[in-house]
């Protein structure tokens, strides 16, 4: 009998044993310091995190301090009553999470919301609003909002001084102007598919967002003219494609702009426009289309990087390259050289300072060769030049076989003394390129590398293999030549292993 209940008594301590083990991997978790905890819960969404909140004391803790909240709902694979039954879920769920919560600093919030699938979409807002409103109690220095399905959008009447970020993104839902006696810390704005009613939305950032650095603006609508002068903006990104008539950006501390215009003509208006005031830009990558329009970019005397991707309809296009001679590196597409020189202009300015070039065109056909010989003679420093293809259809390809070598030496570029590398990509049509390219190497002496980089085909390779080492090479460059395998409707991946060098 003593022996039996030993026995139990030690199946019983070890039970208890194994029981206190199991416990104690289960809850590693939450021996974490609440800094590595935090960092793990605030990869989960918001359903995710409500469950691990129901593991433990500790976890519910955590779960209610986690400086990013996540709020996203998945309606979209739902049906019609199932998306009202999850979504009425969530919604009373998000709220019993912010009532618990109560003043916790949360970081971020982010915010996926869409009223089309609500049976009461004025109430329904109103919770959401009030979730918002919660947030901003919790002194969040990120607001990540998309909402969609609802006639308008405002901010709410305050602003906490900790939010540094806003990103918001409707569905062509107005905007409404804050109040001007909103002002805010804000660092970064976003503002995504959104329609403004009128400018005095940005006489808010103006007045009001005194700190801002960061200022994005993707398929704005509801205006015609967008003014922004900002004292503390130091890039603004700009993907404008509607009605918009006049645009006018002007900043001391601006550094980069990032921007993309399709102006809509009107019968009525006989031009837009494009105003630049940046004495201190750095960057400047500039994109338009579908527009005729006088641009005024001033002198941009910091200028350290250029991209123009233009349309032949913009105007003085000589007193823009003007503008953006300071520059050291430029990337230009084939319209923009085109329109520079459609008319034999030689008003362009000498481009000294650019060291760096790259041209993308279709092929370097017999109408673009001209315009980019005229172009290489107005840049006597070039160090560096690059030739990408932006399409490898031979459909695409107008004749390319009307200018040797002998045409290039009569064009006298000063640059070739001190050119040190060339990349060059060949459409199906290679004549034209390949002739540019026995000019680099027969008469750039300190050239140190030319990479050529071709279709899948292994005639081009013989061609141009056959051509380097018949070519008088002047210089001691390394020469490659590399097959793109992958390249289809301009998607380029060169392979990283040459097939001839010398």
């Amino acid at each position: 009998m003593g022996r039996k209940r030993k026995l139990l008594g030690a199946s019983a301590s070890c039970e208890a044993q194994g029981n206190c083990s199991e416990s104690a991997t289960s809850d590693r978790f939450s021996d974490l310091p609440d800094e590595v905890a935090h960092h793990i819960l605030s990869l989960l969404t918001f359903k995710d995190l409500t469950r691990v909140g129901a593991v433990s004391k500790r976890c519910g803790q955590l779960h209610l301090s986690v400086p990013v909240v996540d709020f996203r709902s998945h309606w979209h694979w739902l049906g019609q009553l199932e998306n009202y039954l999850h979504n009425l879920r969530l919604m009373r769920s998000m709220e019993r999470y912010l009532l618990c919560r109560g003043d916790n600093r949360m970081q971020r919030f982010c915010m996926d919301w869409n009223f089309y699938l609500t049976r009461r979409p004025t109430q329904d807002y109103f919770r959401v609003i009030t979730w918002i409103h919660n947030a901003l109690r919790c002194n969040v220095e990120e607001l990540d909002l998309c909402i969609s399905g609802v006639p308008s959008f405002s901010l709410p009447p305050f602003l906490p001084q900790s939010l540094r970020s806003l990103s918001v993104r409707l569905s062509m839902e107005i905007f409404k102007t804050p109040s001007p006696s909103i002002s805010s810390n804000l660092r970064y704005l976003k503002l995504v598919l959104v329609k403004i009613e009128d400018e005095r939305f940005f006489k808010w950032i103006t007045c009001c967002c005194k700190c801002i650095k960061q200022l994005e603006l993707v398929h704005i609508q509801g205006i015609r003219n967008i003014t922004i002068e900002s004292s503390s903006l130091e890039y603004f990104y700009g993907f404008i494609q509607s009605d918009i008539l006049h645009v006018n950006i002007s900043g001391e501390k601006l550094e980069g702009i990032d921007m993309c215009l399709w102006f809509h003509g009107y019968p009525e208006i006989s031009c837009n426009s494009l105003k630049i005031f940046a004495p201190n830009l750095k960057n400047l990558n500039w994109k338009s289309s579908n527009g005729r329009y006088s641009p005024n970019l001033g002198k941009l005397m910091s200028l350290e990087k250029v991209q123009l991707f233009l349309d032949s309809q913009v105007n003085e296009l000589d007193k823009v390259l003007c503008s953006i001679c300071s520059a050291k590196d430029l990337i230009i597409n084939e319209r923009t050289i085109k329109a520079i020189f459609k008319d034999g202009s030689t008003a362009v300015p000498i481009l000294d300072n650019i060291c760096n070039l790259t041209v993308h065109f279709t092929s370097l056909n017999d109408d673009l060769v001209p315009a980019v010989a005229s172009l290489l003679k107005r840049m006597p420093n070039l160090n560096f030049l690059s030739m990408k293809t932006t399409s490898s259809r031979s459909w695409d390809a107008q004749t390319s076989a009307g200018f040797g070598i002998e045409y290039w030496k009569l064009q006298n570029l000063a640059f070739l003394h001190q050119l040190k590398e060339v990349t060059i990509e060949y459409p199906d049509n290679v004549s034209n390129e390949l002739e540019f390219a026995r000019y680099i190497l027969e008469h750039a002496q300190n050239l140190k590398k030319m990479v050529n980089l071709l279709n899948f085909e292994d005639t081009q390779f013989e061609v141009l293999a056959r051509m380097v080492s018949r070519s008088k090479m002047i210089s001691t460059a390394t020469v490659l030549i590399r097959k793109d395998s992958k390249r289809w409707w301009g998607l380029v991946t060169p392979i990283m292993d040459p097939y001839f060098i010398l």
